[in-house]
């Protein structure tokens, strides 16, 4: 359910004899020197853990080495983890494999599914779908032989392969089934797992109070990724009545044990103020924390705010205003969420067909919900034509009167007008670009592709649409550079009413967009994302959120009321 090195992690340590306290590991590292290879196992897993001593990845690796040299499949399973994870040692996929190839030949169920993932993604091995299948079906027959005698941990790995369909089918009712069998007998992470399919719904009708009760129990035994979702509950008032101060208290707790998104929430809720005073000092101390342990969304914040314009000459408001707004949770790396598609791949090139998909996309969410667009677009060019490569090509080939009289019957958009821009942008795409949006696009600046959109069909896309989609492609890695944001009713209404006072008016759009240059100069497209979710779920047009919006001490708009 993890990622791929939280999950390898937590996985190799599943099973490990804890070592209780001091005068344990004083005896276990005794035996250890003197050769004894099962207490080098637990004494090098003890310094991966760092739970009864301080986490030393060399120690470990010093640990694990000498009982793999004795051939001891965990110790060597235990130095693929460290090389495929980079932990003490230089990260090295190849050496990796090695090391879990030795134990996985041995029979070690966790590093025969480990190597599955090396084949599976060409990790210090070639790609090799078939390996791949075949040490997870391996592992697989490992979890399930143990899983049926009783073994938790089997049960609780066993779980996660038919959830994932590693080695496996897919399947949630089974994951379901081995889940809690492994947490009925009390281990947390299968208690952990199992709340998370009953708050989801997989493998079993949705139930926040089952999922509440089984979170709690992995919480009290200390797993903090239970506690990080339990916060979460109470945060949300899911199965549960709503309580702030309790969910603080859960994540709090998860993020002293160093979990990376229980301390982002943490920070998250010191930037909206909710039960605790609002402390963007606290926020930076951890998001810093959150993007140490791997929170990409943390470490992306933490690299906005850094390029906040300093020094003499800056204007400390809007510093402040730049920061709040940058510090809002924007996940770059996966999407801008207005018109992503899950065909398309940061810093991979599209194909053509996914590239013609997202001009349409883009296109067509005017005066339309974001949603309701991508499900317009998706039925239109992947059932009514269905899913040509050449999008545009086939758009044009019917004339502009025929084009018309299909309004009804394509249902791509209410107006009249932006149903004709389609086939208009079309013309344009298929005479100046070969059919293929990514020849507008590809190896050109972000200015350039405004100017180009601007010009395609009667009237261009428009300058807001424009701007979008050339924020989308820097997000997605297809262009780079820095853009401006686009100056729709929801960035307009937020920054106007933020420093002004009073929302910024549709003919004041220029206003609007040198305002967040000054706010932003770096890449204003940045202050886009925040601004536009702000102002359509806070910020609202009349009645707006002002006491619970975090944006709410340095704004004119509140201020005044």
């Amino acid at each position: 359910m993890d990622e791929q090195e939280s999950r390898t992690l937590e996985d190799f340590g599943k099973g490990a004899q804890n070592l209780r306290n001091k005068e344990e590991v004083e005896k276990i590292l005794n035996l250890a020197t003197q050769g004894d290879v099962e207490a080098q196992v637990r004494l090098g897993i003890t310094y991966m853990e760092g739970e009864t001593v301080p986490r030393d990845y060399q120690e470990a690796h010093k640990w694990l080495a000498k009982a793999a040299d004795q051939c001891h499949p965990r110790g060597q399973a235990g130095l693929g983890v460290l090389y495929d994870n980079g932990l003490g040692v230089n990260q090295d996929y190849k050496q990796a494999a090695e090391w879990y190839r030795k134990a996985a030949e041995q029979g070690h169920a966790n590093a025969q599914y480990y190597l599955g993932t090396m084949y599976d993604e060409g990790r210090g091995v070639a790609q090799d779908y078939v390996q791949a299948a075949e040490w997870y079906r391996k592992a697989a027959d490992q979890y399930r032989k143990a899983a049926e005698q009783g073994n938790t941990l089997a049960q609780c790995d066993l779980a996660d392969m038919y959830y994932d369909g590693r080695g496996v089918a897919q399947d949630y009712k089974e994951a379901f089934k081995w889940y809690r069998k492994s947490a009925e007998q009390g281990e947390p992470l299968a208690q952990n797992c199992l709340g998370i399919m009953y708050e989801s719904g997989e493998g079993v009708p949705q139930d926040y109070t089952e999922a509440l009760r089984w979170y709690r129990k992995a919480a009290e035994q200390g797993e903090p990724l239970a506690q990080n979702n339990l916060g979460v509950m109470y945060e949300n008032g899911l199965g549960v009545a709503q309580d702030y101060k309790e969910g603080i208290k859960w994540f709090r707790k998860a993020a002293e044990q160093s979990c990376g998104i229980a301390q982002f929430n943490l920070g998250r809720v010191y930037l909206w103020g909710q039960a605790v005073p609002q402390d963007v000092d606290e926020v930076i101390k951890w998001y810093r924390l959150a993007a140490e342990n791997g929170e990409r969304e943390a470490e992306n914040a933490i690299a906005r705010i850094q390029a906040i314009p300093q020094g003499p000459g800056s204007d400390p408001k809007l510093q402040r205003v730049a920061r709040l707004l940058l510090l809002f949770p924007r996940d770059d790396a996966e999407k801008n969420t207005e018109v992503w598609i899950p065909e398309l791949e940061k810093g991979k090139r599209p194909s053509r067909k996914v590239a013609n998909k997202l001009l349409l996309y883009c296109i067509l969410d005017w005066q339309m919900h974001a949603d309701t667009v991508r499900e317009k677009a998706r039925h239109f060019s992947e059932e009514v034509l269905p899913d040509p490569e050449n999008l545009w090509n086939v758009i044009t080939e019917v004339s502009e009167a025929e084009w018309k009289s299909k309004k009804q019957e394509y249902n791509l958009h209410r107006f009249t007008a932006a149903h004709m821009r389609v086939w208009y942008i079309g013309k344009d795409v298929v005479a100046r670009y070969d059919g293929d949006a990514r020849n507008i696009w590809e190896g050109r600046t972000p200015a350039s592709v405004y100017e180009r959109l601007m010009k395609l069909g009667k009237h261009g896309t428009g300058p807001n649409i424009s701007k979008m989609i050339v924020g989308a492609l820097i997000d997605a890695g297809q262009i780079q550079g820095v853009s401006d944001v686009k100056a729709d009713t929801h960035v307009r209404r937020v920054l106007g009413r933020l420093l002004l006072g009073t929302e910024y008016k549709a003919n004041e759009s220029s206003e609007a967009v040198k305002m967040a240059r000054n706010v932003y100069p770096s890449n204003p497209w940045l202050l886009d994302d925040p601004m536009w979710v702000h102002g359509r779920d806070i910020c609202l047009k009349s009645d707006p959120k002002c006491k619970t919006c975090y944006l709410r001490a340095e704004c004119a708009f509140f201020k005044r009321a």
